[in-house]
């Protein structure tokens, strides 16, 4: 039996190469369900529902975040998810830019009406430079409230 020699061109190799590294991020069909179910269990999430109508839906639970007896029942109605998720996302000083870009938010009218201007009007979060709020070197920081609610929040996630 002879052996045959096949010849492939660099750019036949490298096409075959982008082809194998496509592969290897698709998923093989009939594991999704699978998979969404293991990484919803895993972040200690309800078991996704399957629905098979005219379309196929997913019902994806999410943990539901819940302030302790301790937040007054003032504060409670002015905690919005909105307000939460910023309060989550802040570490340190941090600019508006920076905060848009960890919440992944890009429209900044959206931003500011729905997130910062309540967390500022509520006393979660304060202006670094309080004179001057259209400086182009503002950074917002979470105050005392802030950092209560925050941890809060994080006790609450893990019980």
């Amino acid at each position: 039996m002879k052996k045959i020699k096949i010849f492939i061109s660099s750019v036949q190799k490298e096409f075959l190469k982008e082809r194998q590294e496509l592969y290897e991020y698709m998923e093989r069909p009939a594991t999704g369900t699978t998979v969404i179910v293991e990484k919803a269990i895993n972040a200690g999430l309800k078991e996704p529902v399957f629905i098979q109508d005219d379309i196929f839906r997913t019902i994806i639970y999410r943990h539901l975040v819940r302030l302790t007896p301790e937040v007054t029942p003032e504060v409670t109605p002015e905690v919005t998810p909105e307000v939460v998720r910023l309060v989550m996302e802040m570490e340190k000083d941090m600019s508006k830019i920076e905060i848009m870009q960890g919440l992944n938010l890009k429209d900044e009218k959206h931003f500011r009406e729905h997130y910062l201007q309540k967390a500022l009007k509520h006393n979660y979060v304060e202006m670094t430079i309080p004179g001057k709020p259209r400086s182009s070197k503002q950074k917002y920081r979470l105050t005392q409230k802030g950092l209560i609610l925050k941890k809060q929040i994080k006790e609450q996630q893990k019980n």
